[in-house]
């Protein structure tokens, strides 16, 4: 059996993933090592790309050309370069917690390149692949002015974006696994390593992610419903900055949780795929899905248009899910009966409001 590689995230970089990661920070600290350190490195990286992508006072071109470097970040000189580009935009972050991150790259990037090949190629994939669906931000959103909304095209294109910022995250994660388990058990094959199914759930955490967003990112000139749909009810990206529209954008909305039901279908058997005493793997996959799952039923019950009342779940409900997990790492059934119960609660909501057939 090959001996565990223990690579510790320095104190100072692991202080800036808690402050960054927010509730995901839940999900890579159950991880051991190296898992934790590498899937927190690739988070941060990533964070670090979309921090400059949603400042609104950085340039287009700037944010453009920065998002293109991502896509090298195994060269030194790109490194040297982004570490520079990171730092000089630090004074154009409001928030100290990014501040600390885009002052930080530096030292980010040496634990990046000091990781062994194996682990360092997987970080350098998912960095590359949320690269591209920053790309389509910055195309698809140019930022001009606070009433100016623009929006995704065609459901393909909303269906591309998630495909890169939530399906890349999802292989990600497999693969890591994957390779975490074949560490401790050589005799393993790639057969358990599920990365289509993790590239739907990632898929169906991201939509999730994006109607929960929807009022605070329209009102920061991106709306990611595609202009086909809006139009199918009567609508423009700007009316979705007046709340009460939500009821006429309702049709489209439980389209959209409808998709992310059926992407997050596959939870139950990638969760099976799971060794029953990987603790830690299994809660990983766990919390997402049932938080996403709540999140959607928040959204059915509030206004997604509404800044000041945008739906989220209550913190006591996540911690909740947490303690509740014991029996599930142990029991496929007790995860299905837990998921089971939220969709069929979620497709009856929807069904109560006699928006959409399912």
């Amino acid at each position: 059996m090959k001996k565990e590689i223990n690579m510790t995230l320095p104190k100072h970089i692991n202080d800036i993933l808690k402050d960054v990661s927010r509730s995901l920070y839940l999900s890579i600290n159950i991880f051991p090592y190296p898992i934790k350190s590498v899937m927190g490195i690739g988070y941060i990286l990533c964070r670090a790309a979309d921090t400059i992508v949603d400042c609104p006072d950085i340039h287009n071109d700037l944010k453009y050309k920065t998002v293109k470097l991502f896509h090298n970040i195994e060269s030194a000189e790109v490194r040297n370069e982004l570490s520079g580009v990171m730092k000089d935009s630090a004074a154009k972050i409001k928030n100290p917690k990014e501040k600390s991150l885009m002052n930080g790259m530096a030292e980010i990037f040496d634990f990046y390149a000091a990781l062994p090949k194996i682990y360092r190629d997987l970080v350098t994939e998912i960095v590359d692949g949320i690269a591209h669906g920053m790309e389509i931000d910055i195309l698809s959103f140019p930022f001009k002015d606070k009433k100016s909304v623009f929006a995704l095209q065609t459901e393909a294109e909303l269906e591309k974006y998630c495909a890169y910022i939530g399906g890349v995250p999802g292989i990600f994660w497999a693969k890591l696994y994957g390779l975490a388990l074949r560490e401790k058990n050589t005799n393993m094959t790639e057969s358990f390593v599920q990365t289509k199914d993790a590239k739907s759930i990632g898929e169906g955490l991201q939509i999730t992610n994006i109607l929960k967003d929807m009022a605070h990112d329209l009102r920061m000139g991106r709306c990611y419903i595609p202009q086909e749909d809006l139009k199918s009810v009567n609508l423009s990206p700007q009316l979705l900055l007046e709340p009460i529209n939500k009821q006429r954008l309702e049709p489209i909305i439980f389209k959209w949780i409808g998709w992310a039901i059926n992407k997050l279908d596959v939870s139950e058997k990638f969760l099976a795929s799971i060794p029953k005493m990987e603790f830690s793997m299994r809660a990983a996959m766990v919390w997402p899905v049932f938080w996403a799952m709540d999140t959607l039923s928040e959204i059915v019950k509030g206004n997604p248009l509404d800044l000041l009342s945008a739906p989220k779940i209550k913190r006591s409900k996540i911690y909740s899910a947490i303690m509740a997990t014991p029996p599930i790492l142990l029991s496929n059934t007790a995860f299905a009966r837990g998921y089971r119960f939220r969709r069929e609660t979620l497709i009856v909501s929807m069904f109560s409001k006699n928006k959409i057939k399912y």
